[in-house]
């Protein structure tokens, strides 16, 4: 528990990038990438003008998130092949999909804490975003954030 204590000390502000990359063992070389990438729409959409879906776009990561399931699938599609060149379409694709499923990630996330670096909107928080994410996250419905 002594990450999740560390990570949001006050919501407003940028969780603790240096444990999230501890955590992942994984140092970014474009933290404004990083800091993109654990943005709910929420808190973009908090931070810009009303009705500015444009520039709410630019800092959040749900387009992040559509690129980042596209390499995931494309990488373990790879693995698959080279590992098992003998399967068939139809049992490659059912190890991809069970591999690159939301119950498989959400138990991959939930495992790291990752939920804990997110950074949501003051409203998001207020009505249990972030707690619904994390019920989301136990029952493998994850919807994003990934």
């Amino acid at each position: 528990m002594l990450i999740i204590q560390r990570v949001l000390k006050n919501p407003e502000t940028i969780p603790d990038l240096d444990l999230l990359e501890t955590v992942l063992a994984y140092k970014f070389t474009d933290r404004a990438l990083l800091e993109r990438a654990i943005t709910h729409r929420s808190w973009a959409h908090e931070k810009v003008a009303p009705g500015d879906e444009l520039q709410a776009r630019k800092l959040h990561n749900e387009s992040l998130e559509f690129l980042g399931d596209s390499v995931l699938g494309l990488v373990v599609a790879n693995y698959l092949c080279g590992s098992y060149p003998g399967g068939t379409e139809g049992e490659l694709s059912r190890m991809k999909h069970r591999l690159v499923s939301a119950p498989t990630l959400a138990k991959a996330s939930q495992g790291l804490n990752l939920g804990d670096f997110l950074r949501f909107g003051r409203g998001e928080e207020k009505s249990g975003g972030r707690h619904n994410q994390r019920d989301s996250e136990r029952q493998g419905h994850e919807e994003s954030h990934r």
